[in-house]
């Protein structure tokens, strides 16, 4: 699982990469299952794109791996695109010692609440 964030951008300087940009726009903070989906995407988009407006220079995307290996760098005309490998599952947890401050509290309440 991967979380996909933008980590540098650059201002569009035609329609082409206007597009370009508000299809990135879809897939940023999202949690995605593999870094080629995301490749894929971007090139499919870009292909439109190239089609769609010949007059503009022809873009293209790459992909890489960061230097740590864990992260991988999709970059393309407008920005580039960091895919952070998600580990664990993040779920909440109960507080330890929680059901014996709640506990103390009850009694607490218990015992003010006798006095009158």
């Amino acid at each position: 699982m991967y979380l996909a964030k933008i980590t540098s951008s650059w201002t569009p300087k035609n329609s082409l990469q206007k597009y370009i940009q508000s299809q990135i726009a879809q897939i940023e903070k999202m949690n995605l299952e593999d870094p080629e989906t995301v490749f894929q995407f971007l090139q499919d988009h870009t292909a439109i794109a190239n089609h769609s407006y010949r007059r503009c220079g022809k873009e293209k995307v790459t992909m890489r791996e960061a230097h740590n290996g864990e992260e991988v760098i999709v970059e393309c005309a407008v920005c580039q695109i960091t895919l952070y490998l998600v580990r664990g599952l993040f779920e909440p947890k109960p507080i330890q010692g929680m059901a014996k401050l709640f506990s103390q509290n009850q009694q607490t309440q218990a015992q003010t609440l006798s006095i009158f």
